[in-house]
């Protein structure tokens, strides 16, 4: 999609609508990432994970990130 051809009130989708487009997809048309998306994913991931842990030890408090590599 182009996002400059899409106003601002395009972009908003509510919760349902995304679970449901997901499912399908998953179902449909079977995704898959290439090895440089899986790689930048991964890096991302590590990336938060390692800023959530500087922020538990700043502040001494255990928090937690819901999500996993799978």
């Amino acid at each position: 999609m182009n996002p400059n051809a899409m106003d601002a009130t395009t972009l908003d989708i509510d919760m349902r609508t995304l679970k449901s487009y997901i499912a399908y997809a998953k179902t449909k048309c079977a995704p898959r990432l290439s090895p440089q998306a899986a790689a930048k994913l991964c890096d991302y991931y590590v990336t938060m994970r390692s800023e959530v842990h500087l922020m538990e030890m700043d502040s001494s408090e255990r928090s937690s990130i819901p999500i996993t590599v799978r």
